[in-house]
């Protein structure tokens, strides 16, 4: 039975090369990995090309937004702070009533399975459902805590950075792309040539 590696080479009319072959089971390795789901008859590139389109659109959201978060007077600094932390209190007022709400159901449920008397049988699944209700209630804490930090937060120091956290990254990431990129065209070239050119 064929695998899709050999298929090609038992289902061909004319015989594959060492090197064909070859090339094909490339596609097993890291190297070649991104063509695993490419047919066989597609033949890996001399080259790989790094995509680095990614990295280099989001370093330049992340650039953008240093340099005009820099060029803020003071008072357009305080308007950002002011607006960003209402915009943020709003997020974490809704979610606080959303769990309010979520953790209102769940009191309910808990009082109707504590009144409930199930059969000797089933008891143990009383227990579970209390367990079960009282992992869940409580889920607003934590964006209460949250409410209390956004209210004193300094979102424009916090912008900044991010910005500058996210430049580092991004151009370090880029730099990982390419670099993985040219571990992959040196182990391919490596393959290529080690094998017989027919």
């Amino acid at each position: 039975m064929p695998t899709g590696y050999t298929a090609q080479l038992i289902e061909a009319k004319q015989p594959l090369s060492l090197r064909q072959f070859a090339l094909i089971c490339a596609r097993a390795f890291g190297a070649c990995a991104t063509m695993r789901d490419v047919g066989t008859s597609v033949p890996a590139p001399k080259k790989f090309k790094a995509d680095t389109s990614y990295h280099d659109k989001a370093l330049r959201k992340a650039i953008s937004m240093l340099k005009r978060l820099s060029k803020m007077t003071e008072e357009r600094r305080k308007t950002y702070n002011l607006k960003e932390r209402k915009k943020h209190i709003k997020i974490h007022e809704e979610l606080i009533k959303e769990c309010q709400e979520k953790d209102a159901r769940l009191v309910d449920m808990r009082a109707q399975v504590e009144a409930w008397t199930p059969d000797s049988a089933v008891a143990a699944l009383k227990t579970f459902m209390l367990q079960q209700i009282e992992a869940s209630t409580g889920s607003s804490d934590y964006y209460e805590e949250c409410l209390k930090n956004v209210k004193t937060r300094d979102f424009y120091t916090a912008a900044i950075q991010s910005a500058k956290k996210d430049i580092e990254y991004y151009v370090k990431e880029r730099q990982a792309e390419i670099d993985r990129t040219n571990e992959r065209n040196a182990w391919l070239r490596a393959l290529r040539d080690s094998l017989p050119n027919n």
